[in-house]
This record gives C-alpha cells, structure tokens and sequence, in this order.
C-alpha cells in the first residue's frame, strides 16, 4: 500500500509541477542558482486538513532532483501543497541541466534524490535505470495514463521507468537505493 502511495505522489508531484510550469518566470535558460527549499510547517499556524490522521504514520520526506532551468517558483508551490494535503515534506536538490557526470556519481553513491526529473531515451538509458531507478511498469492505472511512444523512450528490458513531465522533457524516475534506505518504498 504504501509502494503505490509514495508512486501516486511522485506522479502526482509531476504532473502539479508541470501544470504549474508555465505561471513561473521566464529565466531565459540562466542556469544561475537555484534556492534549495525544504517546506515544513515550523513557525506556521496549521490548519485541519481533511486529509486522514497521520499522527501515528512515520514522517515522509521526498527528495526532488531537478536541472537548474526547471521553474523553482512552481517547484515551491507544489512543495507547500504537499506538506498542507498529504503531510509529506518535499526537499529541492537542484542539478546542472549540463553536469551527467554528477548525477551519476551521485546514483552510485547512493546520494541521489529519490525522484529525478531528467531526459528521456537513450540519455536516460545511459544512466542505467535497472540499476538505479524502479520499474513502474506494474502501475496500470498509471500506465494506462502514458502514450506508448512515450513509455518506449523510457523502457529497458520490458521495465518502464518513468513518466512524462512536458512535451520537451523526459520525465521523472524514482531512485532504487534512496527509497530502500528511507523505508518510504517496500
């Protein structure tokens, strides 16, 4: 149960932040820096939620790694939404749009996010996804959601490991060995 919650988020995340996407500025491709958020409700008034109580429910923190063009603004937003409707806490870990070297020492460290928006295709596939990325492809409500010819640009070996994001970028994937290690994936 809790495997196809954290899955629903992750998607859910995306799809938010792309909706979002297009209400943030316009950087013109700077890829200058980029705050790192974390949203948390200290020093905030809360307010009841309709959402079921999580009293006795292990607190869930969901990093996001995103390139550092993606719209921190939008990012912010869906960040609040998360902690107000679902109580999960949700962590920026920006990346430069240039650096794959990075990202990939940072998969076999296992200190990568546990979601990374990235490419589609073969960049994807350079990053190994059967080693580092978890195969949604059992999700079919999910699935069901996905045109083909997208899901063929992120599947390896039958395995899907992502999902769209916009028309001009790959999508998100979730990290194996972070999720393991946080038991927010069984």
């Amino acid at each position: 149960m809790k495997r196809k919650l954290v899955t629903l988020v992750m998607a859910s995340v995306i799809i938010t932040v792309t909706a979002l996407a297009g209400c943030g500025n316009d950087n013109g491709g700077n890829t200058g820096t980029v705050k790192t958020t974390e949203v948390t409700d200290k020093g905030k008034d809360t307010e009841k939620t309709d959402r079921p109580d999580t009293e006795n429910e292990e607190e869930v923190t969901l990093t996001v790694g995103y390139p550092t063009s993606f719209v921190p603004d939008a990012f912010e937003v869906v960040a609040e939404m998360a902690k107000e409707q679902m109580g999960i806490t949700i962590v920026a870990q920006p990346y430069s749009d240039a650096d794959e070297t990075t990202l990939r020492s940072l998969l076999a460290s296992g200190e990568a996010p546990d979601l990374i928006f990235y490419n589609s295709g073969s960049l994807m596939k350079r990053l190994n996804p059967s080693e580092y990325f978890i195969d949604i492809s059992t999700y079919e409500n999910l699935m069901n959601r996905i045109e083909d010819t997208f899901k063929s640009s992120v599947t390896v070996d039958k395995a899907v490991y992502g999902i769209p994001q916009s028309a001009s970028m790959g999508g998100g994937a979730l990290q194996k060995f972070r999720s393991k290690h946080h038991k927010m994936y069984s």
